[in-house]
């Protein structure tokens, strides 16, 4: 009887990351610097936009 080899998993290797160290590294995780800066910029945004609006709406409405 011929033995065939397993089949190779194609994309991410299965099974439990090694035991000493399961964080991964920042400087491994592309644009993760950037994409903080740009959350940060759009919560301003929006907060800056709902202090604006409710300033708006309360001279609306006493007037």
């Amino acid at each position: 009887m011929v033995q065939r080899p397993l089949p190779r998993a194609r994309g991410r290797q299965a099974g439990p990351l090694p035991s000493e160290d399961a964080t991964i590294p920042l400087e491994r995780v592309p644009y993760f610097t950037a994409d903080i800066r740009r959350i940060a910029i759009t919560a301003a945004l929006m907060l800056i936009l709902l202090i604006a609006g409710s300033i708006v709406l309360r001279g609306m409405l006493s007037a």
